[in-house]
């Protein structure tokens, strides 16, 4: 297996322009490439899976049992010439997320640097980076093998540059006006759902990777890899086998680890899919998943498919299992106020009404506890996961039954509610299966059983 890490400085590095490039010119070349994401962000993973041809996938050591990493990366890296991995903000930050996947999964690592506003001083930059990586992660790994270097103003600049380096290899660099600009808004970069990658912009950065990146160099350090041990499947190939899952995506929710929807495949559930904004209804199903997303940007299109939300509100009030996260939960909600103080109806399976804000709500890692039976889990049961949102309840005195118990990454109890009405489960965080595989199976075999 080859594998290597792009790490960065700090967020905002360049890290996405540097991994995306580098996909998209070993794609061209013929090579299939296996993105991954270090961390909980669905966006810059859907646009891997834009250049690559392949679903990215989201590894994090907090949010993930540490065999389920190891699965995850190993049976997603399978076929793959090159199994690449984005990391988060910068290297050693969030508690080391991305230092902590080079010595769990035994990757080298590429430290990406804007260079923008220095020149010699880059050398005790690699330099303390490489010795502070081998402290945190031991010296038994590949550790840090080379360095690509961002908005380099020019030749002078780069030789400057290059001349500072001398503990690891100079794998490349990008020139500051070589600019690939993907949309924002107010989560992050527009979703792999919105094209925000025209096939132009994608054959730019294969060109920019060939230009100014060594490709062969960054294969022969890939091959750097530490053996991994071969871990089992979470689950059992056949144990959900009957079970009919229905999962809403379109452009407004488009918001699903990967693993979450590999493990029900995987074990044996049958996955269709329904877009809430264009069809009449959900399909016919045993357990309904609605994803987080954008709702708020179709909210006018959702709230006029009237068959559809009204067909989810049946479904509810029948006491169908559903499960719906943040933007999920929110389309099941009274409705939803956007920042222009219009309001558009929705599902009103849950008395609350959402409203956008201008600014963040909500952002972090979280652990919910059951504190009773629900659709995904018994009472007791753990699950972890991740919270980013710009949107809140209106009211939160309605009285609504609450069964989370929410923490942060601190054990800091906190508000974040996951409310039941009959057998629909809404919250605004995203819960990881892969935390608590073996309770989320437990939970729908149940289902199977009732159907059968």
């Amino acid at each position: 297996m080859k594998g290597l890490i792009i790490g960065g400085t700090h967020s905002g590095c360049g890290k996405t322009t540097v991994a995306l490039s580098i996909i998209s010119g070993l794609t061209r070349r013929g090579l299939t490439v296996q993105p991954f994401k270090a961390g909980p962000d669905y966006i810059d993973a859907g646009l891997h899976g834009l250049c690559a041809g392949r679903t990215s996938i989201n590894l994090d050591q907090w949010m993930m049992e540490r065999q389920m990493l190891l699965w995850s990366f190993q049976s997603g890296s399978a076929g793959a010439d090159l199994s690449l991995v984005e990391g988060v903000m910068g290297l050693f930050d969030g508690g080391a997320l991305t230092a902590g996947l080079s010595g769990i999964l035994g990757l080298p690592v590429v430290l990406v640097i804007d260079a923008s506003s220095m020149a010699e001083s880059v050398g005790a930059l690699v330099y303390g980076f490489k010795k502070y990586l081998e402290k945190t992660v031991g010296q038994d790994t590949p550790g840090l093998k080379g360095v690509i270097l961002n908005r380099v103003s020019s030749e002078r600049h780069l030789r400057m540059l290059k001349e500072a380096i001398s503990e690891v290899d100079v794998l490349g660099y990008i020139p500051k006006d070589e600019v690939i600009k993907i949309e924002h808004r107010h989560l992050g970069l527009k979703t792999s759902e919105e094209m925000p990658l025209s096939v132009e912009q994608i054959e730019r950065l294969s060109e920019i990777a060939e230009r100014y990146i060594d490709l062969d160099r960054v294969l022969e350090l890939s091959k750097d890899v530490r053996p991994l041990r071969e871990v089992a499947p979470p689950v059992d190939s056949d144990v959900l086998r009957g079970l009919k899952v229905a999962c809403a995506r379109d452009r407004a929710f488009s918001f699903y680890y990967y693993d979450n929807l590999r493990l029900l495949a995987l074990a044996g559930a049958e996955l269709s899919f329904f877009s809430p904004l264009q069809d009449v209804e959900p399909p016919e199903a045993d357990f309904y998943y609605i994803g987080g997303g954008y709702p708020e940007l179709y909210a006018e299109g959702l709230s006029k498919n009237t068959s559809m939300v009204s067909a989810i509100r049946q479904l509810a009030e029948e006491g169908r299992p559903i499960y719906a996260e943040c933007g999920g939960f929110m389309l099941l909600t009274k409705g939803i106020f956007h920042t222009d103080r219009k309001f558009y109806p929705m599902a009103g399976v849950f008395p609350f009404e959402t409203e956008m804000t201008t600014k963040r709500v909500a952002l972090g890692y979280r652990e919910v506890l059951l504190k009773e039976n629900c659709p995904i889990g018994i009472r007791g049961n753990t699950y972890r996961g991740h919270e980013f949102h710009y949107s809140r309840l209106r009211d939160k005195n309605i009285e609504m039954k609450n069964i989370y118990t929410t923490r942060d990454r601190w054990s800091e109890t906190l508000s974040t509610g996951g409310f039941l009405y009959k057998n629909c489960l809404g919250s605004y965080v995203h819960l990881h299966f892969l935390s608590n595989p073996s309770g989320l199976i437990e939970a729908l075999r149940s289902l199977v059983s009732s159907t059968s």
